[in-house]
């Protein structure tokens, strides 16, 4: 836990021995947010269905379901046309932001087109939220196998103003609770976390539930 959450600037990277007779089995592991997969959900499928892996598991809507649970998201608005000459500390941290989110998102949306998406917030006006529908635009029951490799479910929380009021909760300030080390609004993050909890329904994870 200490090595998945090792955060640049936050926390040190923390270095794992395997053996400790062996020096060159010692790792050292950041955050994985800072890698391609800030997101892991489409890695793991990849690793436990690829044969390289060895784990063999099967894949289809009815044998595999992955359940992906955001820890909230807080999009900033860069520079603009009414102010592009932001300045290099501030530029810096908004694409640091900028890149981390998109890998994220590029993984949501693998996971969203390769398995069936049966619940996420729409990701873009274009995309969606990538839920197979009718044309009557209603979710095609689960029962009808539309032979996508595993099933998937995104949780998570927008830390803005409008997803805040979304969840029913317009009195946190979503400056409070969108920095990474905002300890002392543990409990409004609480509060959103089983907000968010609440739209879990077991109807969306098939012949899992």
């Amino acid at each position: 836990m200490r090595a998945s959450t090792a955060a640049p600037v936050y926390f040190p990277p923390e270095t794992i021995s395997w053996d400790k007779n062996d020096l060159k089995k010692s790792f050292v592991f950041v955050d994985g947010g800072t890698t391609a997969y800030n997101c892991p959900a489409f890695v793991m499928v990849r690793m436990a269905t690829h044969p390289a892996y060895r784990l063999n598991w099967p894949m289809g809507e009815k044998k595999m379901l992955v359940v992906s649970v955001g820890t909230g998201s807080a999009p900033k608005l860069g520079a603009t046309v009414d102010d592009p000459d932001t300045n290099v500390v501030a530029n810096l941290l908004n694409t640091l932001g900028a890149v981390m989110n998109q890998a994220q998102v590029d993984q949501d949306v693998n996971c969203r087109s390769v398995g069936r998406c049966t619940y996420g917030a729409e990701l873009d006006r274009e995309f969606g939220d990538g839920v197979p529908r009718g044309a009557d635009n209603q979710k095609i029951p689960l029962s009808h196998d539309l032979g996508r490799a595993f099933l998937y479910a995104r949780y998570d929380a927008a830390l803005t103003r409008k997803g805040l009021d979304d969840l029913g909760l317009p009195t946190i300030d979503p400056d409070d609770v969108s920095k990474l080390d905002a300890v002392e609004h543990v409990d409004a993050l609480f509060e959103i976390g089983r907000k968010v909890g609440e739209r879990v329904d077991l109807g969306d994870f098939g012949t899992f539930a």
